[in-house]
């Protein structure tokens, strides 16, 4: 089946209301909310250990930005398919800072 772009114009960004179709291992299809697929977490504190819990059920990939938008690195252990923390270290030691980590 071919399928008209034209038609189905592709969409630049999503909200949290839109929806996608996935497709299930048994070759059943669901509308799947794009907020169930992703979730930003905003570490208002400093510390050098942030705790996630998310609601993605899973064990999601995790982009940590700091106040002014650096990528940062840090140790993740999934606690849970719900559940994260994240250890900061800067040359051996912890590293304490306020940003954002980014789940999907």
């Amino acid at each position: 089946m071919k399928l008209n772009w034209k038609k189905y114009p592709k969409q630049k960004n999503l909200n949290g209301r839109d929806t996608i179709i996935i497709s299930k291992p048994d070759g059943s299809t669901k509308n799947l909310p794009v907020s169930e697929l992703t979730f930003i977490f905003n570490q208002t504190s400093t510390s050098h250990t942030w705790v996630i819990t998310h609601n993605l059920h899973r064990y999601p990939s995790v982009t940590v930005v700091d106040t002014s938008n650096n990528v940062v690195e840090g140790k993740v252990v999934y606690d849970s398919d719900k559940k994260l923390t994240i250890t900061f270290f800067n040359a051996g030691n912890t590293h304490a800072f306020q940003g954002k980590a980014y789940l999907n």
